[in-house]
């Protein structure tokens, strides 16, 4: 792959996503909006689109080093990987932040039980709010994953698909986990900058939110690349990438209301960065991995 084509992904990758984010600041039109949310959910599929023109500018080379086909057969393990480890490492996310900050755990689900009550009109029991807790959260990990899969497939098609493989045939492995990551997390910027993601209140707003952004996005693609090239498929990666996306936010099922309301009016950068370490460190162990087979293959040469 040369530099240049690599070069001119990138332009039309940033510069597709770019505009449909600064037209929705120029309108201003909200994120949480319905507008907002479908304009949001179709800008993710422009690091494939910009996949498609490198594609026809190549004369229609095949330029995705994964299949575009989901390779079932000796991958299985691979599928259920891209799921549920975004899952435990979540779970283990949620830990930290509520041993870190315990005031914040609402041991009674109050949120639920609020919720509960508004819709019908008379006092849950304590068996219907535990129930209604565990719906909320099979369904995130489950439909909610499977639906954040379509829409993360438009930027797994770029990211994991193209500009992954063609970075690491240019350098080492553990360069284009890093390298790739920062350059995924610098895309988010503009939409970082409208709020999504962390908030607007937070200190440091946005530039922290878009420092923050770019280890998470280094350890997110660390594990999405890793898990791409031992499937040989975009599939899996999809599936981790919707299952990130799907579960993140469940931790904060268990924030009480005055933790919500903190968290509304300050930006919840810590509380997203926080739940991203168990991951993180993850991805640190896949990149340790990836650098000793590398000193392993540069001593068996020498």
């Amino acid at each position: 792959m040369k530099k240049k084509t690599i070069v001119y992904y990138l332009i039309f990758a940033f510069l597709l996503a770019w505009i449909i984010w600064g037209m929705l600041a120029l309108l201003g039109i909200s994120l949480s909006s319905s507008v907002g949310t479908v304009v949001v959910a179709f800008s993710m599929f422009m690091p494939a689109i910009a996949v498609l023109i490198i594609k026809k500018i190549n004369g229609g080379m095949r330029i995705l080093e994964p299949s575009i086909k989901p390779k079932f057969k000796g991958n299985v393990r691979w599928y259920l990987c891209a799921w549920l480890i975004p899952i435990g490492a979540f779970i283990l996310g949620g830990i930290l932040y509520f041993i870190i900050f315990r005031n914040q755990f609402d041991t009674t689900l109050e949120n639920v039980r609020s919720t509960l009550t508004s819709q019908r009109g008379v006092a849950p029991t304590d068996s219907a709010v535990q129930t209604a807790m565990f719906l909320q959260i099979l369904v995130g990990i489950t439909i909610n994953s499977f639906f954040s899969m379509i829409l993360a497939l438009g930027e797994e098609i770029g990211w994991r698909g193209f500009l992954f493989p063609a970075v690491r045939n240019r350098t080492t492995e553990v360069k284009a986990y890093i390298l790739c990551g920062i350059i995924w997390g610098l895309w988010h910027a503009p939409i970082i900058a409208l709020g999504h993601n962390y908030g607007t209140g937070y200190f440091g707003f946005p530039w922290l939110g878009i420092l923050a952004m770019c280890p998470t996005c280094i350890a997110m693609g660390t594990f999405l690349s890793y898990i791409t090239g031992k499937s040989g498929s975009i599939w899996p990666t999809a599936i981790g990438h919707g299952t990130i996306n799907a579960v993140s936010g469940l931790p904060s099922l268990f924030l009480t209301k005055e933790s919500i309301t903190l968290i509304n009016s300050k930006g919840s950068l810590g509380f997203g960065f926080i739940s991203c370490i168990p991951l993180m460190l993850f991805a640190l162990v896949l990149i340790t991995i990836s650098a000793r087979k590398y000193r392993s293959v540069l001593s068996n040469k020498n």
